[in-house]
């Protein structure tokens, strides 16, 4: 695999020493590696001359599907990886990426969780992962990727970027849906969760998530009413789910999870009544 085949973008949630770890894991791939962060610091100048070979950007006022637009822009490569700081790919994920997308419009795969991090963050990695933990019985073709790490072609993501300056997920996989393209998810390009995530693990986060991912469907405004009504129930029926990928846990821990888990759905819900009830208003402008 040549290295241009790939360019590696890591989006910068949480820094220090997360990013230090992703950035040691990606750094090994044969690939190129951008790095979008929120704001420069010593530590920055220390990783640049640690990793001479990457590219950072700093931008400290845009969103993250924002910054994920501008890993597309800077991108010359043919296949684009988009990356959190708060996950660690599996090692080879480069090579079995730029494999798969020979024959797939996308790749990801499974999510595992630090069971080390506090509860309060595992709930947050449940909530936000819960279809993506390792699961034996899983088709390789899966209709979704996790958001927190995934590749496509640069082609698919250029013509989103261009239409709204950002690149989120659903619109990726949607786009990939009509075009009749596949979804390749393996064990080859998995990757563990290992981040304590203040920003993002925060009610408010929650309900800006929730109010984004329903405001931006385009639906007749009695549909719109009645999901709106639906919500009322959704916060058992999304903790339900989030609750199967809690990993092994000690009795007491798990149920602080569970509560943490209930408390974020909860958040999530009401955000989705309003993105029904109210459109997206500025809720991506929160997602940093």
């Amino acid at each position: 695999m040549a290295a241009r085949d790939l360019t590696i973008g890591i989006v910068e949630l949480v820094g220090g020493e997360c990013l230090e770890r992703c950035l040691a894991a990606v750094s090994t791939m044969e690939a190129d590696c951008v790095v979008t962060q929120r704001a420069t610091s010593p530590f920055t100048t220390e990783l640049q001359s640690r990793f001479p070979n990457v590219q950072f950007m700093v931008h400290s006022k845009k969103s993250v599907p924002e910054r994920r637009g501008d890993i597309v822009k800077a991108s010359q490569s043919p296949y684009v990886a988009l990356i959190e700081d708060t996950t660690i790919p599996a090692p080879g994920w480069a090579r079995a990426a730029v494999e798969k997308l020979q024959n797939h419009g996308a790749v990801s795969g499974p999510v595992s969780i630090d069971p080390k991090l506090g509860a309060r963050f595992i709930a947050l990695a449940c909530s936000e992962f819960h279809r993506f933990v390792p699961n034996a019985a899983r088709n390789t073709e899966y209709p979704w990727f996790a958001g927190n790490h995934f590749a496509a072609r640069r082609s698919d993501m250029s013509e989103l970027v261009l239409a709204e300056s950002r690149l989120i997920e659903t619109d990726l996989i949607e786009r990939l849906r009509d075009a009749g393209d596949t979804i390749y998810f393996g064990e080859e390009c998995s990757g563990e969760y290992i981040a304590e995530d203040h920003k993002n693990a925060a009610s408010a986060s929650r309900f800006h998530h929730g109010r984004l991912y329903a405001g931006r469907q385009k639906l007749p405004l009695l549909r719109r009413w009645r999901l709106a009504l639906r919500c009322l129930l959704l916060p058992l029926v999304l903790s339900y789910r989030a609750s199967t990928a809690v990993p092994t846990l000690s009795l007491s821990k798990k149920l602080r999870v569970l509560i943490w888990i209930f408390w974020f759905e909860t958040a999530w819900s009401s955000g989705e009544c309003s993105g029904y009830l109210f459109g997206e208003s500025n809720a991506a402008c929160h997602w940093n």
